[in-house]
């Protein structure tokens, strides 16, 4: 344990040594959000629009930023610089610890830094657009959004990993990339709701784990998901964590395998 939390501690030094990253991140969230936003409230009052209102959708595009920042554990692009470069033998391959939980305790310190830079963005959008900000129904919804974040971290942390790991195949991997940030933002709802998407492609969203990396957890704060849903789309989140935790597991041994192989 202490090992990990050596990692952790680190990493938040790193984090606040570095500081360029954040600002970067941090523009690059809230442009789309601030357009999408303006371009709702730009938009008629009157009718729902694929069963939001426009106070829905404006709520849904601000904490969609918070969601951002609490999920976006993408070790992907680090790790897989590690496998090219060689790094990964002496950071992982020749050390006696989980090379799962060392990545998660290293993104934990990033997150822990950055979590604060997300609340304070929320809050300031928040009372922007205060007259138009839904507030929880319920506090049930509040304790299932944040459960569903929980779960959607260490969905998109083990498949950015998965992901990583191809690097011990492959010397570009980029497009994987490509098409992942592609599926997530049309078919995890970043772009648009889900309920935007014509029918067959929202019963196709259900069972992609890309619905519950982003939207699922919003679906759930506005009430757009009925409760009779609810155990059975928890239970489709965790299997995807499980299938792509099992799938970085074989990965990591595999890999190694062929690393070793190809070193000798």
């Amino acid at each position: 344990m202490r090992k990990y939390l050596s990692y952790f501690k680190i990493s938040i030094g790193n984090t606040f040594a570095y500081r360029g990253p954040i600002i970067v991140w941090l523009v690059g969230n809230l442009f789309p959000i601030v357009t999408f936003s303006t371009l709702w409230l730009s938009a008629s009052a009157g009718n729902q629009i694929a069963g939001f209102t426009r106070a829905e959708l404006v709520t849904y595009y601000i904490l969609g930023l918070l969601v951002e920042w609490l999920t976006n554990w993408y070790p992907y692009y680090w790790i897989k610089d590690e496998i090219a470069d060689g790094s990964i033998v002496g950071s992982a391959l020749t050390k006696p610890i989980s090379n799962y939980w060392r990545i998660f305790s290293v993104e934990s310190g990033w997150h822990f830094v950055t979590f604060f830079f997300g609340v304070i963005s929320v809050i300031a959008l928040v009372l922007v657009a205060r007259n138009y900000f839904i507030f929880p129904y319920s506090l049930l919804n509040i304790v299932l959004s944040l459960a569903s974040v929980i779960l959607s971290i260490f969905l998109i942390f083990s498949l950015s990993l998965c992901m990583g790991y191809l690097a011990f195949w492959f010397t570009k991997i980029d497009a994987v990339d490509s098409l992942f940030w592609a599926a997530r933002m049309f078919l995890g709802g970043q772009a648009l709701p889900i309920s935007f998407l014509p029918h067959f492609m929202r019963v196709i969203t259900f069972a992609l784990p890309f619905r519950y990396m982003f939207s699922f957890p919003l679906e759930i704060y506005l009430g757009k998901v009925p409760a009779s849903q609810l155990p059975s789309a928890f239970i489709i989140q965790a299997v995807w964590i499980v299938i792509f935790v099992l799938l970085a597991r074989l990965m990591w041994i595999k890999g190694n395998q062929a690393y070793t192989s190809f070193g000798n």
